[in-house]
């Protein structure tokens, strides 16, 4: 393999591994809001 296509390679997963990153930010980041808004409205409301 040379060392062009190695560097190709590199290159491809460093982008993958910053958008799954940037993914698990996202994620967590909505999940606390949505934790927020539910204690905001009440855990009353959500535990009939």
């Amino acid at each position: 393999m040379s060392d062009e296509i190695k560097q190709e390679i590199v290159s491809v997963a460093s982008v993958m591994a910053g958008k799954l990153v940037g993914a698990s930010i996202d994620t967590a980041r909505q999940n606390s809001l949505i934790e927020e808004t539910l204690k905001e409205m009440g855990e009353d409301t959500w535990q009939n």
